[in-house]
């Protein structure tokens, strides 16, 4: 898994793009969440289009809606180098279909790729405070 995982990271694969046009805006999540799981990455920060996936206890929406209690989120490589498992942050969060997309690629030609790295939201920033207090 190590080998395709580093293959997956380091974006060799070309995806289709998110299919937004000039009309469409993004949908954002903003939360306070919790590290729970994270796995330090090997590659050097400013590779393109490399993520590490990291999970999250949503501890409160604060704009969007999300229900599941656990969130996974793609930080690009570097976004997430000062977070240790424990921190409690504040995300903006960027909606995504890429990697399921990815995850269907990979299926339909024969190759296996881990539930874990699939992610449905995009890191998008931090704010100072977040703009709702932590409910836990």
């Amino acid at each position: 898994m190590r080998i395709f995982f580093s293959i997956f990271a380091l974006g060799i694969f070309v995806l289709p793009s998110s299919g937004l046009t000039a009309n469409q805006e993004k949908e954002y999540l903003i939360l306070s969440g919790k590290v729970i799981k994270m796995e330090k990455m090997d590659i050097d920060e400013g590779t393109a289009d490399a993520f590490s996936i990291i999970d999250y206890e949503v501890l409160n929406v604060c704009e969007g809606e999300y229900a599941k209690k656990i969130i996974k989120v793609a930080h690009q490589v570097g976004t997430a180098k000062d977070l240790e498992i424990g921190n409690v942050v504040c995300l903006k969060l960027e909606k995504t279909e890429r990697f399921k997309k990815q995850e269907q690629y990979f299926r339909e030609t024969g190759i296996y790729y881990p539930k874990e790295l699939i992610a449905d939201y995009i890191y998008s920033g931090y704010q100072q405070a977040c703009i709702c207090s932590i409910s836990k």
